[in-house]
């Protein structure tokens, strides 16, 4: 009786694994306008996509448990979960409510006015890592550093890594920047997404930030992530990431997906440091 138990709920498991692809659109919950590039997967599995242009997603669950959480995110809104096994798929319209936050005031002296300092590695190596490819848009994978603070107080102005080939037309990434909590990646401290563009054969790539009024004096962890990518008709279209030259050991975290659980140095290292205007005491 047991086994025949076993027998019938293991098929089950299978029947609703079965083509179970959810399809939507994410939205703002105030405006109902479409929300772009919403970072969405099953907390902790590599099963994560991000929502396109006009906010519309397509997530493949057949590998989900139908009691893992699938998550919904966007820098600016509260995230929303669900039960994968509660989702109702005949109705895939996700509304994220929106945050506020205030910008920190900040004070500079004339003589705090020249000095900048960058935090990272700023020296790229010869060595890549990359691929050249077809697909159009990103799935929420990040790759980046855990950047040290030796009791600094700064501003932060800008971050900027390296592209050792860029052959593709062009490139829409998306910058990340979070708290480092216990060596492992934190809360998002940006108060609105930060996404930049890089052209063919750009080398360093610079994401402004400093209008979010960002005071830094504890360690961060500086990410970046593929968005979208609009590949050369002619050409042999490579994107290849640059690895840090002489970074410290015990610094690199990656993830394949949107949710997906961080790995510490299954990556190398690669070529990144922010801008950092000083403030006193």
């Amino acid at each position: 009786m047991k086994a025949l138990i076993l027998t019938i709920l293991l098929g089950l498991t299978s029947i609703w694994a079965m083509g179970q692809t959810y399809s939507g659109m994410v939205v703002d919950g105030q405006s109902k306008e479409a929300i772009a590039y919403a970072n969405i997967g099953v907390l902790n599995k590599n099963l994560g996509v991000i929502s396109r242009p006009d906010g519309r997603f397509s997530i493949d669950l057949s590998l989900a448990d139908p009691s893992d959480s699938l998550a919904f995110s966007m820098i600016g809104y509260a995230p929303f979960y669900v039960v994968v096994g509660n989702l109702n798929f005949e109705k895939g319209e996700v509304a994220l409510q929106p945050t506020s936050y205030e910008l920190s005031t900040i004070e500079v002296s004339d003589k705090e006015r020249a000095k900048f300092e960058k935090f990272g590695v700023t020296k790229p190596s010869k060595t890549t890592t990359g691929h050249s490819g077809t697909d159009e848009f990103g799935f929420g994978g990040e790759w980046g550093l855990k950047i040290g603070n030796q009791g600094q107080r700064y501003w932060l102005q800008d971050v900027q890594f390296h592209l050792r080939f860029n052959t593709v037309d062009s490139v829409l990434f998306r910058v990340n920047i979070y708290s480092a909590e216990a060596n492992v990646p934190g809360p998002s401290i940006l108060h609105e997404p930060i996404f930049v563009t890089a052209r063919k054969k750009e080398k360093w790539i610079a994401a402004d930030v400093a209008e979010q009024h960002l005071i830094i004096d504890s360690d961060l962890i500086v990410t970046y992530e593929v968005i979208r990518i609009w590949y050369s008709e002619d050409g042999e279209n490579h994107l290849y990431f640059t690895h840090a030259e002489k970074a410290p050991k015990g610094m690199t975290f990656s993830k394949g997906s949107s949710f997906d659980s961080w790995k510490l140095n299954e990556k190398p290292p690669v070529a990144i440091f922010v801008n950092g205007r000083l403030l006193g005491d």
